[in-house]
């Protein structure tokens, strides 16, 4: 079985550029995963070690990653490989830099990229911003003109930079992104 995989947008782009493809690859959006399923993620590899992950820690990693697979399971990789019997908060907080520099190089960076010097103003401001926000409070903090934010976050809705939580409602697509960003506006100055 051949799968292909990539962005919420590509299957759009392929079946645009090649009508005929709808009739070979049928799309399956992998959507966040719930609690339950990050905790089965986290703990079914450790079990037949003997070893454990706390509740605290599944549920940091379940508000780090958003429920966002990759990130869970890049979690799970780097925990894994610390070795230690029972993983705790400080075990996420020891490994976090590892895995702010596997999602750095393969998720974050080409979505900070491919955005515009306005498109990035918005990202940081939504990185110091509670989870979800407004076009309204999003131009009110980042002193933008709120005739030109809802542009600029369809933009980044469709670069995979930003999600629409709700109608009016949008948030980083991920919470570490906020902090990659961060990071990356203040090497800039």
């Amino acid at each position: 079985m051949l799968v292909v995989s990539g962005k919420l947008g590509l299957f759009r782009g392929i079946k645009e550029i090649f009508s005929p493809m709808e009739r070979f690859f049928t799309p399956l959006e992998v959507k966040p995963m719930i609690m339950e399923e990050i905790r089965e993620t986290l703990e079914k590899p450790l079990a037949p070690l003997s070893r454990r992950i706390d509740g605290e820690s599944v549920k940091r990693i379940a508000q780090l990653s958003a429920g966002n697979p990759y990130v869970v399971q890049t979690f799970g990789f780097y925990l894994f490989e610390e070795g230690t019997a029972s993983i705790e908060r400080k075990t996420i907080e020891k490994v976090l830099p590892r895995v702010m520099t596997r999602l750095s190089s393969q998720l974050f960076r080409d979505r900070f990229e491919e955005s515009s010097e306005l498109e990035r103003r918005v990202l940081l401001t939504m990185s110091t911003m509670p989870s979800s926000t407004s076009p309204k409070e999003l131009a009110k903090e980042s002193r933008m003109s709120p005739k030109v934010l809802p542009q600029l976050l369809r933009r980044l809705v469709d670069k995979g930079c930003v999600r629409k939580v709700e109608r009016g409602r949008y948030s980083l697509f991920n919470p570490l992104f906020g902090d990659y960003v961060k990071i990356r506006m203040e090497e800039k100055r």
